[in-house]
């Protein structure tokens, strides 16, 4: 499956906001744009819960912390 969440904060001094990882980890195959903060890649064929934590950081240093829940449910096939 193909994962693609987007996640978007306006610095209300519209200075320019980055992204991070700081804890936990994203499934397998999906990575953070820095500067979209865009969650993009192709998520693993598994059932499994992903709990990380993103934080946005403008260019004063100052920054806001989320923790983000991710489950993943595997494919079922039938024959």
């Amino acid at each position: 499956m193909v994962t693609e969440v987007y996640i978007s904060l306006k610095d209300p001094e519209g200075t320019k906001v980055t992204y991070q990882l700081i804890g936990g980890e994203l499934p397998p195959g999906v990575k953070l744009d820095s500067d979209t903060g865009i969650l993009r890649g192709l998520a693993p064929n598994t059932e499994d819960l992903f709990t990380f934590t993103i934080r946005a950081l403008d260019s004063h240093v100052k920054y806001a912390d989320h923790v983000f829940k991710m489950l993943i449910r595997g494919i079922e096939y039938s024959s």
